[in-house]
């Protein structure tokens, strides 16, 4: 379930590593590019993202991702939150003068807590 950021009131990350086994990471250009010699990219027509191995992210260790810095996806980066150039006046968010639509991916994350966003939430975000 995606719902727009403002009817989320928190979220903290536990490390708990659901998001690597059922979150499908969509890569952009430069990404599968870095990516790619790995061979755990998947082409799929125009798009591209990590290859499961199983139901597991291949660069998963443990509950922990072994990919990091500038390597790691800017998906993995920003999950569970989705930014889109389009969306709903509710997931709508203004930054540095140019708006975004913020959205949540409350199905695969245990940490979301739905409701009126707390004042450390709008902060994250």
């Amino acid at each position: 379930m995606i719902v727009p950021w403002t009817r989320v009131k928190s979220w903290h990350c536990t490390a708990c590593g659901k998001c690597c086994m059922e979150y499908r990471v969509p890569l952009r250009f430069y990404e599968y590019l870095k990516l790619r010699s790995t061979g755990f990219v998947e082409e799929r027509g125009t798009r591209f993202y990590i290859k499961k191995i199983g139901k597991k992210c291949p660069f998963q260790v443990g509950r922990l991702c072994s990919l990091q810095g500038t390597i790691k996806p800017l998906a993995c980066k920003l999950y569970p939150f989705k930014i889109r150039e389009k969306g709903v006046e509710e997931a709508e968010f203004e930054y540095k003068g140019e708006t975004f639509y913020v959205y949540v991916d409350a199905s695969t994350c245990p940490n979301i807590v739905l409701g009126k966003p707390t004042p450390m939430l709008k902060k994250l975000i």
